[in-house]
């Protein structure tokens, strides 16, 4: 790769992600927030021949469960978390940023504590699906998490510091320790890369992505905090990174389109 476009690859995915305020949870009427409307569609995914899609409606009937709060299930959920996220990406909603899903967050929140009853309503019932679907995203958990400790109205505290240490859990294993390459950590959204950095007890002194046969890793060379001891932590940034790189490709298809018109 040359270093231009290594720069501009690092550029894509160095953009910190707003961690701030969150949060949402299990309550007993988390039964109601799904519509039928939201059945019918899901039960449709169901039936898909595509992969993504199947996938997709996997991971929305698991999040649909541990929302709900029922012990059994986020006992087996919390184990599959893994999986989980791998099955969120293939969801059409999946953004490796997560920042346009954080704003409309934030903007929902501001509508639950206006004036208009109403509004406030319809307001909490789509931050509420908003943060449902969005249950394997750092980020989005992060700010819900912050939100529910601001104003109870939005959830239990409790359940979204659960579902962040089931998201944190499932980064690690002895297979993917980031001691090498080959055992690269698998990275899904940028929240997920600033906890292993942030947790990485040292500082980062020089980092670097290395692209291998249309896969995406990312070097990070860090040195001990008091000592002269280095170290190194992969990560397997190839999800987002071909998200980022097809998502560019879709836009300049569209922005041609849009100049010379579709063709004939």
């Amino acid at each position: 790769m040359t270093t231009n476009l290594r720069n501009i690859a690092l550029a894509l995915f160095l953009v910190t992600t707003v961690l701030c305020a969150g949060a949402l949870s299990a309550n007993a009427d988390s039964s109601k927030i799904w519509t039928k409307r939201d059945r019918l569609k899901q039960e449709k995914l169901k039936q898909s021949a595509t992969p993504s899609e199947r996938a997709c409606a996997l991971y929305l009937d698991n999040m649909d469960k541990l929302y709900k709060g029922k012990s059994v299930d986020i006992e087996i959920i919390e184990g599959r978390f893994k999986g989980l996220r791998k099955q969120y990406v293939r969801c059409t909603f999946y953004d490796p940023f997560s920042e346009p899903i954080l704003k409309e967050m934030a903007a929902l929140r501001e509508e639950v504590l206006g004036s208009d009853p109403l509004q406030a309503a319809k307001a909490m019932k789509a931050y509420k699906n908003l943060v449902r679907r969005h249950l394997a995203n750092l980020a989005v958990v992060q700010m819900a998490l912050e939100i529910a400790r601001e104003d109870s109205r939005f959830g239990s505290p409790e359940f979204y510091s659960d579902v962040r240490g089931f998201i944190r859990n499932s980064l690690r294993d002895k297979r993917h320790d980031g001691s090498e390459p080959s055992k690269a950590i698998e990275i899904m959204t940028m929240a997920e890369q600033d906890y292993i950095i942030a947790s990485a007890g040292g500082e980062l002194i020089d980092s670097e992505l290395i692209e291998d046969d249309g896969l995406f890793y990312y070097a990070l060379d860090f040195q001990e905090e008091g000592s002269n001891y280095k170290f190194s932590i992969f990560l397997d940034v190839t999800t987002p990174m071909t998200v980022i790189r097809r998502r560019q490709e879709e836009a300049e298809k569209q922005k041609q389109l849009n100049v010379f018109g579709s063709p004939q």
